[in-house]
């Protein structure tokens, strides 16, 4: 990320949580449901602030059932850990192997290095990073060592880029702008709900026009639930799209005991796992293939690399996408279920596990196609939307839990 972008969004971090721990109010002034924010009890920060905790109210049931989620403002409000029960006493975080300190030093390790992008550990160890104004890759002409230029809605847009930087790559930029900033408000109405407003300014060095994205994650005892409305606050059109990146990692150490279910048509042609880029094509799914998880049962994962997004979805009652994981072993279900109608695919990201990242899948439920460029995808809709000024668009779904038997 751009170095003075990251100095402002530290800056701004640390204004708004030394403005909170003096006057114990932080966010919204003239609102009488926001709290005081406070930092975990062993005080880790992520990007130079806090991390908050929203906790599941009266989670107290004998079965499978949710404890509480740890949230980072200063990485776009990326979910960094996620702690449930399976009702038999075990706790575990349902997102991967990772604490929030672990992903601290990561951070700081990365930047001892000379990383200009070290915020890229978050979505690649763990986090539930939050995908906005982009999900996914977005190629482009590298027009300096940070950044590349792509059109996207008939708007020339420029983004970190953050992959494809070596010599003879090709540009890519992933995942959007949101894991690098720092908010303009948190809110924290209840206990169980945090309230986060970001802005990309018309004189940011990234994206288009001037935009504002507001998310509320809220905790229940058997589902966490994702929320965001952005708004084009500018005077110039805004292309826009969203989605989530959470993992979710298997409670019995071990891939071969989940069985993933994402009941769709289509999948997205790629050009192979090197580089992981659409070819602008869709193909059909073939019953019973590898890549076939429309059974009711689910299908199980081969011990091989998955990286697709799959689209056609088969919606349930009201037009809501739907994906779910399972691991027997653990008697454990996992349901993704949208409540937004705008979901145009789901991402399956699933490497063979390795010690240090063990066994997980990530489920990602996203609005666009990946590289969405109208001249890859010619007459297919790529799921971006063109915001005027003063319009809006929503995105949502919810993680639930529960008990196989």
């Amino acid at each position: 990320m751009n170095s003075g972008f990251r100095f402002l969004a530290l800056a701004t971090a640390v204004t708004l949580f030394t403005s909170c721990a003096h006057n114990c109010r932080c966010g919204n002034e003239s609102s009488a449901a926001s709290s005081t924010v406070k930092s975990t009890p062993t005080a880790a920060q992520i990007n130079g602030a806090p991390i908050v905790e929203i906790q599941a109210q009266n989670a107290t049931q004998p079965r499978a059932h949710f404890l509480n989620a740890k949230i980072a403002p200063n990485a776009g409000s990326a979910l960094v850990e996620l702690q449930a029960t399976l009702g038999d006493g075990r706790t575990f975080n349902l997102l991967s192997n990772k604490t929030p300190v672990d992903f601290e030093t990561a951070l700081m390790s990365a930047r001892s290095r000379g990383d200009r992008f070290a915020t890229n550990v978050l979505f690649e160890k763990g986090a539930s990073a939050n995908l906005w104004p982009l999900a996914n890759r977005l190629r482009g002409k590298a027009i300096d060592a940070d950044t590349l230029e792509a059109v996207v809605q008939g708007q020339k847009v420029r983004m970190p880029l953050n992959l494809g930087r070596g010599t003879g790559q090709t540009p890519v930029h992933l995942h959007g702008l949101l894991y690098d900033q720092a908010p303009l408000k948190v809110e924290r109405p209840e206990a169980s709900t945090v309230r986060t407003t970001y802005r990309l300014p018309s004189d940011s060095k990234f994206w288009v026009g001037t935009s504002e994205v507001v998310i509320t994650q809220t905790l229940h005892e058997t589902s966490y639930e994702l929320h965001m409305k952005t708004t084009n606050v500018g005077q110039t059109p805004v292309p826009v799209s969203m989605g989530a990146h959470p993992y979710f990692i298997s409670p019995s150490g071990d891939r071969t005991n989940f069985r993933v279910r994402i009941p769709a048509a289509k999948m997205v042609e790629l050009d192979g796992f090197k580089n992981v880029f659409p070819t602008g094509k869709l193909l059909g799914l073939r019953k019973g293939s590898a890549y076939d998880f429309n059974p009711e049962t689910g299908s199980p994962l081969r011990n091989e690399l998955y990286d697709n997004l799959f689209t056609d979805l088969k919606t349930i009652a009201g037009g809501f996408a739907v994906a779910e994981l399972t691991d027997e072993k653990a008697n454990m279900r996992i349901r993704l279920t949208s409540t937004t109608k705008n979901i145009v695919g789901v991402q399956l990201y699933a490497p063979p596990p390795t010690p240090e990242t063990g066994a997980f899948v990530a489920l990602e439920m996203v609005t666009n196609l990946p590289d969405p460029r109208e001249d890859l995808w010619k007459k297919t809709p790529t799921g971006m939307q063109l915001l005027k000024p003063g319009e809006s668009a929503e995105y949502g779904y919810k993680i639930e839990i529960s008990n196989l038997k």
